[in-house]
């Protein structure tokens, strides 16, 4: 008798399905790496700007400075810390990153035609697949430096577990798994924990409400246990119990303060800035809002404490204004299911203007996905399966309605949305093919797509030609800029201040296009710095400083540049406007005439070292460098009476005794 194992045959159907999968993988990959080479041939590759450039600064802290670190965490540490970990095994620059965001997003839309065939027939499955590998926006994270891509992959797995069968087979296995996708999602964004809601949901339809709050406990305590260490980490730190981040409460005021509009503002950011330096990059510990507090009240708070503070002048604002309070969150939730996106980085259109598409022409935005996607959540709202991905469309939309909406948050609304495409396809092939079927529903059907249609196509971010014309220019000049093409930036930079440009610029009602036009401003100041011409770059800061008057970086370069075009005392005054000693001025100055000696521009390294010193003639690094350079320069006598002068510019002594000239040298000074 033959004892060797029967191995069961797989179906042709089911070969099929898998080689479609395959295919879908494929696909998605290639588009994703072709858009990434077309991203790395264009002036817009290698700018960090935001978020993306903190994370990038942050990774490399962890792997030159220790991986525990000393800073809170305000943004979520996962992301970064893979970022070191790449940098540790050898990656030279974020292409590797990248590359391998590009896998997670191919791996995603696979994650979505599976979890879709739970609710439909294959060919509907990989069309809502094919969706997914066509949505410009999920394209677009892949290609940024930021975390969404890795959270889009781990939360399209966690919908796939609790749309499988394997709630019934394996559930503690299941419920342990996706408590550590819970986990792992929190420490990206801690509004990750929402996603106990639909598992919730899958674990009671399945077992019952007795054995889901078994399901619910093993994953609560698995999620924790990945976010532990950090935990630890905060309390060994003296930090307080943060068991992720802090940044509820500032969050909570950007969404509900008195000057929320529903989206990100940077009106906080703005204050906030300017006293920052690359260590506070750590945790994103510079835009916690800290700063802006410590100008404003004089409190020295702690992360905790902070949070607290925001979140109460939040509900200050709620509670004073019940009723703005109320149209604010109506107006997000609607913002959330609109066509248009919120844009918190750069304008995607503007990205596709510069490198090309980055979807399916006509069915790679969100207007398609949220109309199909809406109407499969209605179709299938009696089902196990629907019932499932309304509570993981819930988990994802209620943060941006409980703080603003950004293209970055709606993106992962996006994902249930896609698999509940699916359903909706198929329904409407079932239409197409049995009207006789649905006459007895045409009103009611009719009634929810014209409903569902006007929800998501509602007029309530217009694309603006002008905005993004003019944002692709200002792109282009940066790009450009960061290459050392002055001359091509400043042509590009040149073209977003064209009279018929500004002129149709909402800059009376648009905080983000007076912002855009004090960054061209901006950098058209570090063109004429580069080229010498100080009192150039300091009258083009001062423009945008009438646009954005509260912009503390803006002012910080702007007191730089008045030290540079021989305005010290403005300079000084600039200083006190800021709240911090001429001697932080003197300091950046400094910096300025090193990276000047490092180009061998010895003149314009001299002339920054005596800015610095007119500003605050007790700088002890611009008087020690200034004398240094000339004697380097073998100008004796100037270096003698730089040396003289020293003595009673408070230099201290250990210094002066160091830098003394040797007697032999002093004697052939003398002679000479």
């Amino acid at each position: 008798m033959d004892a060797r194992p029967v191995r069961t045959k797989r179906s042709p159907s089911t070969n099929a399905w898998a080689l479609c999968l395959c295919a879908l993988f494929a696909a998605s990959l290639a588009w994703r790496l072709f858009g990434l080479v077309r991203l790395a041939r264009s002036p817009l590759y290698g700018g960090l700007d935001g978020d993306s450039g903190l994370y990038w600064g942050w990774a490399h802290l962890i792997t030159h400075g220790g991986w525990v670190g000393h800073n809170p965490f305000f943004l979520g540490p996962l992301y970064p810390y893979l970022l070191a970990v790449l940098l540790k095994l050898g990656a030279s620059s974020f292409l590797a990153p990248l590359v391998i965001q590009c896998v997670i997003g191919a791996a995603s839309t696979v994650l979505v035609a599976r979890a879709a065939r739970t609710t439909c027939g294959p060919s509907y499955a990989l069309a809502a697949g094919g969706l997914a590998a066509g949505y410009a926006m999920a394209t677009y994270m892949d290609l940024s430096l930021l975390g969404e891509s890795l959270l889009w992959g781990l939360e399209a797995a966690f919908l796939y577990l609790q749309l499988s069968d394997h709630h019934e087979r394996r559930p503690d296995r299941t419920a342990a798994l996706s408590g550590f996708l819970i986990g792992g999602v929190s420490l990206g964004r801690p509004s990750g924990f929402l996603l106990m809601l639909p598992l919730a949901v899958a674990a009671t339809s399945r077992r019952g409400p007795r054995r889901a709050a078994r399901s619910v406990g093993i994953a609560l305590a698995c999620a924790i246990a990945i976010c532990l260490p950090v935990l630890v980490r905060h309390l060994a730190l003296g930090h307080g119990p943060i068991l992720t981040t802090y940044s509820f409460g500032y969050n909570a005021y950007i969404g509900n303060g008195p000057h929320a509009t529903g989206a990100y503002s940077t009106d906080v950011d703005q204050a906030g800035a300017g006293s920052a330096d690359a260590g506070t990059f750590e945790g994103g510990m510079n835009g916690d809002g800290r700063a802006a507090i410590l100008r404003t009240t004089g409190q020295r708070l702690t992360p905790l404490q902070s949070s607290a503070w925001w979140f109460a002048r939040a509900w200050q604002s709620m509670t004073a204004s019940p009723g703005r309070a109320l149209r604010l969150f109506g107006w997000k939730a609607l913002l959330s299911v609109n066509h248009g996106e919120v844009w918190q980085m750069d304008n995607l259109h503007v990205v596709e203007r510069a490198i090309g598409p980055l979807g399916l022409p006509a069915v790679g935005g969100f207007g398609v996905i949220g109309v199909l996607g809406l109407i499969g959540l209605v179709l299938q709202r009696r089902s196990r399966a629907g019932q499932v991905l309304a509570a993981h469309a819930l988990a994802m939309g209620l943060p941006m309605v409980m703080f603003f909406v950004t293209d970055r948050y709606r993106l992962h609304l996006a994902l249930p949305l896609l698999v509940a495409c699916g359903p909706a396809l198929e329904s409407v092939a079932a239409l197409l093919r049995t009207p006789a079927r649905w006459s007895a529903r045409l009103a009611p059907v009719s009634a929810t797509l014209t409903l569902v249609t006007g929800l998501v196509w509602a007029p309530l971010v217009p694309f603006d030609r002008i905005q993004t014309e003019f944002e692709l220019h200002r792109l282009l000049g940066d790009g450009l800029l960061r290459s050392g093409r002055i001359p091509d930036a400043e042509r590009e930079l040149g073209r977003c201040l064209e009279p018929a440009m500004l002129a149709g610029l909402p800059l009376d009602r648009s905080s983000s296009a007076r912002g855009s036009l004090c960054g061209v401003l901006h950098s058209f100041a570090e063109i004429s710095a580069e080229l010498g011409d100080y009192s150039g770059g300091e009258r083009a800061l001062r423009q945008a400083l009438t646009l954005t008057p509260a912009d503390r970086s803006a002012r910080c370069d702007h007191a730089l540049l008045l030290a540079l075009s021989d305005h010290p005392s403005e300079a000084r005054a600039e200083c006190e406007t800021l709240g911090f000693s001429p001697g932080v001025l003197g300091r950046d100055l400094v910096v300025v005439a090193e990276r000047a000696v490092r180009l061998d521009a010895w003149d314009r390294a001299e002339h920054a070292l005596g800015a610095a010193l007119a500003v605050d003639s007790t700088c002890e690094a611009a008087n020690v460098v200034l004398l240094r350079m000339l004697r380097a320069q073998g100008r004796a006598d100037e270096a003698r009476q730089l040396y003289s002068r020293m003595a009673g510019r408070s230099i201290p002594a250990a210094v002066l005794e160091r830098e003394r000239p040797e007697p032999d040298a002093a004697l052939a000074e003398a002679r000479h």
